[in-house]
C-alpha cells in the first residue's frame, strides 16, 4: 500500500521500440493507462510500466500488447494489495435461534475502518440479495440478513465477511432452530345435543410454539371414512376455537369432528370430537276430560209450621 510497484513484459527474438508496447487496464474496462501518467509511468523501452504508488484503485488486470510487422502478442499481470486483517465488523449475538416458519434475523455491527464489500455466507453457501428467501440491508451501521420464512435447513452457521482497503475482517454467528410445533387438544372429546334445539359446539385448543394462532387459520371438519368433508371457520373466545352446528341440527351431523391448522402450507389435524345429536322427544298428547255427569237435584224437604201441628 502506497509503495510503487513495476509490472514487467519479456520479449524476446525482435527489437522493438517503446511505439510498439502499450499498456492497458481493464477491470471491467480497458483504459491505455501509458498515457496515464499522473498514476503510471513508463520504462523508456516501454516494457515496463511503474504503478507509482499503489491503493485499491490501482487493484485489478493489466495487460502489455507487442505490435510489430502486423504481428502482435500480449501478456497479462493480475495485481492486488496483501490483505490483513482489521476490526471492520463485529456480531450483535454469536449465536441465534429460530422457530421454523418465523423469521430469522442475523446482524453485525460496524466497528470502523472504510468497507468496500460485504457480503454473507450461509453453511458455505453465498448468500444472493434479493433471491428467493433472502433479504439483506447495508448500512452505514452494518448489515442484516433476513430469511423468511425460516427453515431448519438454515440450521448451521452464517458468516458475514466485510472486504476494506487491503482489509479483510469476518465474523460467524451460530444458528439452531426447532419446528414451531403446533398442539390441537379437543375441548371435550364427547358432546351431545338434541336434533333441531340448540346445536352441538365442538371446541378446540390450539397452540404454536412461537406466535400466535389466528381463528383464519383454523377449520373445523368432519370425519367421514377417513376423509375431512364439510370445514367450517372456527371462531375465536377464550383461547378456544370452535364452530357451532346451529339450531336447527339434524341428527345426521352426529359424527367425528376434527380441527384443522394450516400456516405456510404445513396442515396439522388434532381431535376427534364424538358429537351425538339426540332425536327430539316426542309431545305427549293431552287428555282430554270426560265431561262430569249430571247430578239429579235434591228434593225440598218442607218444614211444618208449628202453628199448624198444634192445630
Amino acid at each position: 500500500m502506497n509503495e510503487p510497484l513495476d509490472l514487467t513484459c519479456r520479449v524476446e527474438g525482435i527489437e522493438i521500440t517503446a511505439d510498439n508496447v502499450k499498456w492497458y487496464k481493464y477491470n471491467p474496462g480497458e483504459d491505455n493507462v501509458g498515457l496515464l501518467r499522473k498514476h503510471y509511468s513508463l520504462s523508456s523501452d516501454g516494457l515496463t510500466l511503474t504503478i507509482k504508488k499503489m491503493s485499491d484503485t490501482k487493484v485489478g488486470s493489466y495487460k502489455c500488447v507487442v505490435e510489430k510487422d502486423g504481428k502482435s502478442s500480449e501478456a497479462e499481470f493480475e495485481v492486488s494489495l496483501p490483505i490483513r486483517h482489521e476490526d471492520l465488523i463485529e456480531p450483535k449475538a454469536e449465536s441465534v435461534a429460530f422457530f421454523e416458519g418465523r423469521t430469522l434475523t442475523l446482524e453485525v455491527v460496524k466497528l470502523g475502518g472504510t468497507i468496500t464489500e460485504i457480503y454473507w455466507e450461509c453453511n458455505g453457501v453465498r448468500v444472493v440479495k434479493g433471491e428467493g428467501r433472502a433479504k439483506i440491508i447495508n448500512n452505514g451501521k452494518g448489515s442484516k440478513l433476513i430469511l423468511k420464512p425460516a427453515k431448519l435447513e438454515d440450521v448451521g452457521s452464517c458468516i458475514c465477511i466485510a472486504n476494506g482497503v487491503g482489509t479483510q475482517d469476518s465474523a460467524e454467528i451460530t444458528v439452531g432452530g426447532d419446528e414451531n410445533t403446533v398442539v390441537i387438544t379437543p375441548v371435550k372429546t364427547e358432546v351431545s345435543c338434541t336434533e333441531k334445539k340448540k346445536g352441538c359446539k365442538v371446541e378446540f385448543t390450539v397452540t404454536r410454539a412461537e406466535g400466535a394462532v389466528k381463528a383464519a387459520d383454523v377449520k373445523i371438519c368432519k370425519l367421514v371414512d377417513g376423509v375431512l368433508k364439510s370445514c367450517s371457520k372456527s371462531k375465536l373466545k377464550k383461547d378456544k376455537y370452535w364452530s357451532a352446528m346451529g339450531n336447527k341440527t339434524p341428527i345426521s351431523a352426529s359424527g367425528e369432528y376434527m380441527a384443522v391448522y394450516t400456516k405456510d402450507g404445513v396442515e396439522t389435524q388434532g381431535g376427534p370430537v364424538t358429537v351425538t345429536v339426540k332425536a327430539k322427544k316426542a309431545k305427549k298428547e293431552k287428555k282430554v276430560r270426560e265431561p262430569k255427569e249430571e247430578k239429579e237435584p235434591k228434593e225440598k224437604k218442607v218444614k211444618k209450621n208449628k202453628k199448624n201441628k198444634d192445630q
